[in-house]
């Protein structure tokens, strides 16, 4: 073998971490799943940005619009899930890399969904300001942090996300980092 194209692939094998250089593939319900979460993230997103923002005072914003679309995120997320589980249990031999990524999706997915419940339910709080029921701003800022937290953990598994996607160098068209 020519001693040049060993050089060559030493310097490739080095630029690429000693990663294969071929994608693997993920099973289509697994990325349409992938594409779905991202879609509610993005949804979710959009609403935290709104509900805080600093630019609207609290009189200003349409808590129960927030608390329903929260709430429907939620029930669209459990839904996906449900029906992402039915279609894998028919399915035989999934690689243990998918499983693995599987079961680092399905925490993501629990801690974006508590996420979103909290929120909702901050919402729902604010949104009865109006009739009178009292929301101190000790309990606003313990339900904050409940929220942060939730928030802090979903980001985590969500960088673990891109993470095992980068590790199996798995391409998803449609699909950003989490």
């Amino acid at each position: 073998m020519n001693p040049s194209y060993l050089v060559f692939l030493l310097i490739i094998s080095h630029l690429y971490g000693g990663k294969s250089t071929q994608l693997a593939t993920i099973t289509t319900e697994i990325q349409e799943y992938l594409i779905t979460v991202q879609d509610i993230q993005g949804e979710y997103n959009s609403i935290q940005k709104v509900v805080f923002s600093p630019l609207q005072s609290v009189d200003d914003m349409d808590y129960k619009k927030f608390v329903l679309a929260l709430n429907g995120l939620t029930d669209t997320l459990g839904k996906n899930k449900v029906t992402l589980f039915e279609k894998l249990k028919s399915m035989e031999n999934l690689p243990e890399s998918e499983i693995g990524f599987i079961d680092t999706l399905n925490i993501y997915v629990k801690y974006l969904g508590k996420a979103i419940i909290q929120l909702s339910y901050i919402c729902a709080k604010l949104y009865n300001l109006p009739d009178n029921i009292s929301y101190t701003v000790d309990e606003f800022s313990r339900d904050i942090d409940k929220w942060e937290k939730l928030g802090n953990k979903h980001r985590i598994y969500g960088y673990n996300i891109n993470a095992r996607l980068d590790e199996l160098s798995v391409r998803v068209p449609g699909l950003n980092q989490f």
